[in-house]
């Protein structure tokens, strides 16, 4: 991978890092304060950790994409 790609991708996953975090813990500040369910307190965590892993993945395919069409090129 070029040296750009690699810094690109490591800034990608530092900013959903800091981006996620933030998110969660703007999610339970917001429930406590809100006094919401346990239910949908669980539920919006559940649902921000499926979109975080998702982001994660692509972010994961990105980096691989080009070896995997360097592959099907031999």
């Amino acid at each position: 991978m070029p040296k750009k790609n690699h810094h690109t991708a490591l800034l990608a996953q530092w900013v959903l890092g800091v981006l996620a975090t933030g998110l969660f813990i703007t999610l339970f500040v917001v429930s406590d304060q809100q006094h919401w369910s346990l239910t949908v307190t669980l539920a919006s965590v559940i649902g921000l950790v499926v979109a975080v892993n998702m982001a994660y993945i692509w972010l994961f395919w990105l980096a691989k994409r080009p070896h995997l069409d360097e592959e099907e090129d031999d």
